[in-house]
């Protein structure tokens, strides 16, 4: 398969997300408008401070270094030190910390000579300053900490519930994790006893579906959660168990066991990889890829060159002798491997090429669309789709109709109901039937953001709303979209902030 098609579409959705934070029209440094829980970082010179959706300052540019803004408190930065203000701007703890990770659990968490710890709304030690890790503590409250070298874990007291004495330490599953000493593994329950000794090379994980996959001896097998061994050591390598099956390697090959030890796949493929959504595994022989089922069954043959999996999906691209096709999740090839280019179905359709023309597909293979020298994968691009033919862009809607003829310089997505295409050089908008709306008349524009887009007219940028209105007249070099209320512009090397009303937004 063409992967590039797929590449740059991806790109696209890069692009378009980045769009969503306040796209930039333009070459220039400047800061994106990102709204979070009704505030936004902006910069005033070289400090930083925040304004709220309406472009009311509510922390005055007097920070360093600032993020995103999240819950009630955010790590910010003075000089080369880390502290933590509140939503009005006042600073709760003083700025004298060498990093700060977040508020959680009603503390701070934060760092000191190399250390991490935390400290409480009145900057009391609440947690040591001597763990070499960040804390972030699981959803029980236990945190795996590494001091002077040893693992063990906290609470979010600080106390030591299991002590700082391993070499290791795994997550607890099935109320037990594996801890080493002295080049071997054991496992502890959560009392810290030692439930089963030291005597594993090497732990798969921990426990699932009360098995775990450890090594000795250079073979791995599974034991319970006594430490008895329930299947033999015999496998190269051993997975855990998921739904009832696991992943092991015989002499060199790949099969699936199940809770008995019983190969229901059997250890002959090269390269299975774990089950899908579809309870399908994709298995490798001689180099051709096929599908087995957690029965045991292999439900696709190894005829395939490449398989393109999507979880979810109820159809799988396959590729054979250099050609194209779908089969099912029971591996029946629904629609031979005949085309030139696949991709995957999207709204049950899905676009296909034979004979260096692209077109839509449905899913008993019948042509729904005309033939097009290009069309934008609908996977990746909202409908309307857009398809060009000699060199010209139109669209289709998802049934193969034509909406918009192909006479189009550019064309691009649509969002808030309307596309921004270029006609004769000029770039204007159509609605969902096709109809030019704003007539083509601008030499560069974005896509319409809460109400209003970015439009260049004589070199100058401005902003329209979805009539074509000029609602904050081409005066800028640069500019971007709004976010809520605010956008930023340039006036020759100066970024500034405006409102929707176009005023300049003061900052202190």
């Amino acid at each position: 398969m063409n992967f590039m098609k797929y590449v740059i579409a991806i790109l696209l959705v890069i692009i378009s997300a980045l769009a969503s934070y306040g796209q930039k029209v333009g070459n220039s440094r400047m800061t994106y408008v990102t709204f979070n829980d009704g505030l936004t970082e902006v910069m005033k010179g070289d400090k930083w401070g925040y304004i709220d959706t309406l472009g009311n300052q509510i922390i005055k540019c007097r920070f360093d270094y600032v993020e995103t803004f999240y819950g009630d408190y955010q790590d910010v930065k003075i000089g080369d030190k880390y502290c933590f203000i509140d939503r009005k701007g006042t600073q709760i703890i003083p700025c004298i910390y060498e990093f700060a990770y977040g508020f959680k659990y009603n503390f701070f968490i934060v760092q000191k000579n190399g250390k991490w710890g935390a400290v409480n709304r009145k900057n009391e030690i609440v947690i040591p300053f001597q763990y070499s890790n960040g804390l972030i503590f699981d959803e029980e409250g236990i945190e795996y900490v590494t001091k002077n070298g040893k693992r063990g874990c906290i609470d979010t007291l600080g106390n030591e519930v299991v002590p700082i004495k391993y070499d290791d330490i795994g997550s607890f599953s099935d109320s037990m994790a594996f801890v080493k000493e002295n080049d071997l593994f054991g496992f502890i329950n959560k009392k810290n006893e030692l439930v089963i000794p030291y005597q594993f090379d090497d732990v798969v994980y921990g426990f699932t579906d009360g098995l775990c996959s450890v090594k000795k001896n250079g073979k791995y097998g599974y034991i319970d959660k006594t430490g008895m061994e329930v299947i033999p050591f015999k496998y190269n390598a051993a997975d855990w168990f998921y739904s009832g099956l696991a992943r092991v390697m015989l002499n060199g090959k790949w099969g699936f066991i199940d809770k008995n030890g019983i190969e229901v796949v059997p250890c002959q493929f090269d390269q299975p990889i774990s089950f899908s959504v579809h309870d399908v595994a994709e298995i490798k022989m001689d180099g051709k890829i096929g599908y087995v089922n957690n029965r045991g069954k292999v439900i696709a043959p190894c005829i395939y060159d490449e398989l393109f999996s999507s979880l979810g999906k109820d159809m799988i691209v396959v590729k054979r002798d250099g050609k194209y096709g779908f089969i099912d999740t029971t591996g029946v090839e629904v629609i031979p491997c005949k085309y030139d280019q696949a991709y995957d179905f999207f709204n049950n359709r899905a676009e296909v090429k034979q004979s260096d023309k692209e077109f839509l597909i449905n899913k008993s293979n019948k042509r729904i669309s005309d033939y097009y020298d290009d069309v934008r994968n609908p996977m990746f691009s909202p409908e309307p789709i857009r398809v060009k033919n000699n060199g010209l862009w139109g669209y289709i809607d998802s049934n193969g109709k034509a909406i918009a003829p192909c006479k189009f310089d550019n064309a691009e997505e649509f969002y808030s109901d309307l596309a921004a295409v270029c006609l004769n050089g000029k770039w204007g908008y159509i609605n969902l039937s096709g109809e030019l709306v704003i007539l083509p008349q601008f030499e560069k524009v974005n896509r319409f953001q809460y109400g209003a887009a970015v439009v260049v007219l004589n070199g100058k940028f401005g902003y329209i709303d979805t009539f074509g209105k000029q609602i904050i007249p081409c005066i800028y070099d640069e500019a971007t979209n709004f976010d809520y209320g605010v956008a930023q512009v340039k006036k020759g090397i100066r970024w500034f902030y405006i409102k929707r009303s176009g005023d300049e937004i003061v900052l202190n």
